[in-house]
């Protein structure tokens, strides 16, 4: 007998920003983020990010009631922590790596939202 919601996915995460031009720059120019597309009037954009996208909301604009400056949830995969780390210094906390041998850090945005970066070990 088969579940309503077999098959669920994540359709995508999002991210509350209140600056969305500096945000969307951050998301693309020093995260990386491919931007599939950033609406300014609607205060939506999206950037891939593996099978997920990653979709940040300006807020009041329909996106959500979310608040900016918070822990998002949000782990991005990367091959090599540290050079990552080095790239994103000016926002990142410290390296960590755990008993499982994973790298990470957290990140945070021009928002005060954290991500984590994750190397797997």
């Amino acid at each position: 007998m088969s579940h309503p919601m077999d098959g669920v996915e994540v359709g995508f995460i999002k991210i509350p920003v209140s600056d969305f031009a500096k945000a969307c720059a951050f998301y693309r120019d020093s995260l990386g983020l491919m931007e599939d597309f950033a609406v300014a009037e609607f205060g939506w954009a999206q950037y891939s990010s593996g099978s997920v996208p990653i979709c940040l909301y300006k807020e009041g604009m329909g996106g959500g009631d979310g608040k900016p400056g918070s822990e998002t949830g949000v782990q991005l995969r990367v091959k090599d922590a540290r050079a990552a780390h080095k790239h994103l210094k000016a926002h990142a906390g410290e390296l960590v790596t755990g008993d499982d041998g994973t790298i990470t850090f957290r990140v945070t945005d021009p928002d005060g939202n954290k991500l984590q970066i994750a190397q797997s070990g």
